[in-house]
């Protein structure tokens, strides 16, 4: 998926994250905040796509919620070949922009979870916007 933008794979993963989101949420699913976790701008540049962030564009379309680009990542190096504590050291994200989330609850969307680097570093990031939930 990653390599080749399958855009089958891609409604796959959307259709079975969208199903588990709706039935932990239920009703409240319409409410929720997709934020996709960026790839390097390199990484965009090389394969010409972020896969996360049209990951979340299909779930918040099943949902009828919001994606929101809302990250922008500031590592340095590619995660992938790093120890735990070097994931730590590199992940680093901003907002992109300051949007009004107090209350909302906010789904970070990652292509996968290793070490958690990137979700706990995104997640610091988000709680400054005070939200309901992450």
């Amino acid at each position: 998926m990653k390599k080749d933008n399958l855009r089958l794979v891609i409604d796959f993963i959307a259709s079975e994250i969208s199903a588990r989101l709706l039935e932990y949420y239920k009703d409240e699913a319409k409410d929720l905040i997709i934020v996709p976790i960026p790839r390097r701008k390199k990484n965009k540049i090389k394969y010409g796509y972020d896969h996360a962030f049209e990951l979340s564009k299909r779930i918040a379309k099943k949902l009828s919620c919001v994606s929101m680009n809302l990250l922008q990542s500031l590592s340095v190096k590619e995660q992938k070949g790093l120890t735990r504590e070097e994931r730590r050291e590199n992940a680093k994200y901003s907002l992109k922009k300051t949007v009004e989330l107090a209350g909302k609850r906010i789904v970070i969307l990652d292509d996968i979870v290793t070490s958690g680097a990137s979700m706990i570093r995104a997640s610091e990031v988000l709680f400054t916007l005070k939200p309901k939930e992450i």
